[in-house]
């Protein structure tokens, strides 16, 4: 396919017919591939007892009515996704931001409905949903309770219906203050390099060791390259499994933006659409893969290009051992004179 031919088809790339679609609908020229893949990715995977809830952000400078600024994302504007992850990196749910609602909610309740939203075919199991201090609330933690969810995250010090004496009373490095209401909800506040607060319907506000990189103090500085110990340190039982947690998300962020295919455009749907099916699904169905296989060592770019390859009826060259070197030499037939001999004999090189 030639480079004319290829641009031409992109600049008619559609996902729903125009007509079909309801006015005022702000995502109707996407909708229908949403649907078609989050009803995919559910029927496929069923995620473990830990899942996350956070918000990424579609690169989009140009005109949207329902664009966003993030100023710590490292592509600022865009437009953002809401995604229900589990541990392992799969997204199961995810759900479009499009601007207010015509209810005028607020960002509390905005934030509460976005996870009643994705949560909704995985609640009364016994999960256990870790959310960051955008989602983090009372009024979150009661509803997760009575349907049988935990909820685990960080809050903010503004948070509305928390003990003030756990808020903003200080407290020197290393301490930890909590309180418990009668419905088990566990707001602590503990100080390291800073004041971490956090809500916990799952953990007693009790203190665990665990290991850091930093090196031993008393530990004599070593060449170069050698291996640092790890020391011992005291962390909240809710931080530590908090950030085990979180680590769902931050997969599968990581490595859709290994070979991302994403290109400047003039239509904002295309690009997600296109994110949508060589990002975030093919992140998905690498995770299936090493799921399902015992090949635990492939690189999401090779399974890319082993997709790319079987999707076009290449087959895919068996890689050759280390151990075997092929030289490969050409014939070339020199002609030059002699000038003891009257003749010009002829020499081949190899």
């Amino acid at each position: 396919m030639s480079r004319n031919r290829f641009q031409l088809l992109l600049s008619f790339l559609h996902f729903t017919d125009n007509n079909s679609i309801v006015p005022g609908d702000r995502l109707g020229k996407i909708k229908p591939l949403l649907d078609m893949l989050q009803m995919r990715y559910q029927r496929i995977y069923v995620p473990g007892e830990n899942i996350v809830i956070d918000e990424t952000l579609i690169p989009w400078r140009g005109r949207l009515s329902f664009r966003q600024y993030i100023p710590n994302k490292a592509h600022p504007y865009g437009i953002k996704l809401f995604k229900l992850c589990a541990t392992e990196g799969f997204t199961w749910s995810l759900k479009i931001y499009s601007g207010k609602s015509s209810s005028g909610l607020r960002e509390v309740g905005l934030a509460k409905s976005v996870c009643e939203d994705l949560i909704i075919d995985l609640k009364g199991q016994g999960r256990t949903l870790y959310v960051d201090n955008f989602y983090t609330s009372y009024e979150l933690a009661r509803s997760m309770l009575d349907q049988k969810t935990h909820v685990v995250g960080t809050l903010r010090a503004n948070k509305k219906h928390f003990p003030k004496e756990v808020m903003i009373a200080p407290i020197k490095k290393g301490e930890l203050v909590a309180r418990e209401d009668p419905n088990g909800i566990v707001v602590l506040k503990w100080k390291d390099k800073r004041e971490v607060r956090m809500l916990s319907t799952k953990h007693a506000p009790i203190m665990v060791s665990t290991t850091d990189g930093a090196r031993n103090p008393e530990e004599p500085s070593t060449s170069r390259g050698a291996r640092r110990k790890r020391r011992a340190t005291e962390k909240p039982l809710a931080v530590v499994e908090y950030n085990k947690g979180k680590a769902g998300i931050d997969l599968s962020d990581q490595m859709a933006s290994y070979s991302n295919t994403l290109r400047k455009g003039l239509k904002w749907y295309r690009k997600l659409g296109i994110e949508l099916l060589l990002g975030l699904s093919v992140v998905n169905a690498f995770t299936v893969y090493k799921a399902a296989s015992n090949n635990k060592t492939m690189s999401i770019r090779t399974f890319r290009e082993r997709v790319a390859k079987d999707l076009l009826g290449l087959t895919c060259p068996q890689p050759v051992p280390q151990s075997q070197h092929i030289i490969t030499t050409r014939l070339q037939t020199i002609s030059f004179n002699n000038k003891y001999n009257k003749t010009s004999p002829t020499t081949t090189v190899g």
